[in-house]
């Protein structure tokens, strides 16, 4: 019975490190993707709903990539927003993650006619299909995309411009400083690894079937 469990306990320590390993390579990679990464002067930037608290509010996630949205807009590094996702919880609670982004961008200075909102999208693929509409709506030519890093690379993998320049911002490098920074991040970093691999191994209509079965 010993020997079992010291085999079990080996076992569970030997995948836990490959695991940090992996995830320490994978965000220095992502890390180095946008160190490479110029942020020009653009028409608009798209920032990504990330995540509501347990009382319907924006989440951390969501305020940080605000935050960095507008510092980009007060360095008039861009002279509109368009807030997109957050609607997957719209019909069943009232809440619309864009429609709060939007409150928390005006609360913060930024005037109301520079701010758009998609009122349908719930995934990546959908953020971006809307705010592509908005986008050629208005005959803008360039945006900077606003998300965390690890999310922002996966997108870079799966939006093609089609005559838009598109730019990145991460609003912080991803990077891993210790256990406890490992275990709060590799749930985060696991599902981007999903991501990423399901994007390129299955055909686009198998990951939407996919997707959709997810939701």
């Amino acid at each position: 019975m010993k020997t079992i469990l010291i085999i079990f306990t080996t076992g569970i320590i030997t995948i836990l490190i490959i695991d940090y390993t992996l995830c320490v390579i994978y965000c220095n990679h992502v890390n180095s993707f946008f160190r490479q990464s110029e942020i020009p002067k653009s028409d608009a930037a798209v920032v990504f709903f990330g995540d509501f608290d347990g009382d319907g509010r924006l989440g951390e996630e969501t305020v940080r990539r605000l935050r960095h949205t507008q510092d980009l807009y007060n360095l008039k590094t861009v002279n509109h927003i368009i807030c997109v996702g957050g609607n997957r919880l719209a019909q069943k609670k009232g809440i619309s993650g864009s429609g709060l982004m939007k409150k928390y961008l005006i609360v913060n200075g930024v005037p109301e006619k520079n701010i758009f909102v998609d009122a349908v999208s719930y995934d990546s693929f959908t953020n971006w299909a809307e705010a592509r509409k908005i986008i050629e709506h208005h005959n803008w030519n360039s945006v900077i995309l606003v998300s965390s890093a690890l999310h922002l690379y996966r997108l870079a993998g799966m939006i093609t411009g089609n005559g838009i320049n598109v730019a990145y911002s991460p609003y912080s490098s991803e990077c891993i400083s210790s256990i406890t920074d490992f275990f709060s991040k590799r749930s985060w970093i696991h599902h981007e690894w999903l991501a990423v691999g399901a994007n390129k191994i299955l055909l686009e209509t198998w990951y939407s079937t996919l997707r959709n079965s997810m939701k």
